[in-house]
């Protein structure tokens, strides 16, 4: 996953978008993420193992938009078939797609 700003009519990544990301980016395929309206807080749907492991959302904070963010923590009741989280308005509950039997 990487950080860019727009710029009139294209993407910019951040130079330090690396840093910024390093404790998100390390382990499995990072992918469906949602940022919050402040920019601190990322919910993305994480496989990891080749598919092996179930999928599951997790969720990493940052207290400035100039931070890194941290180690990702995972969203209870958020496994399984589960993808494309998105955080409400207040950044309280965070809403998405798990298939149930079936």
């Amino acid at each position: 996953m990487v950080i860019a700003d727009k710029r009139v009519t294209a993407f910019v990544r951040r130079p330090n978008c690396d840093q910024i990301m390093r404790n998100v980016n390390p382990l499995g395929l990072v992918y469906a993420a949602c940022i919050s309206n402040e920019r601190t807080h990322s919910a993305f749907h994480r496989t990891r193992e080749r598919l092996q492991r179930p999928s599951q959302i997790d969720i990493s904070k940052r207290k400035a938009t100039a931070n890194e963010f941290s180690i990702a923590s995972r969203v209870l009741n958020a496994d399984g078939i589960v993808e494309a989280p998105t955080l409400s308005g207040d950044e309280k509950p965070i809403y998405f797609h798990k298939k149930v039997h079936g």
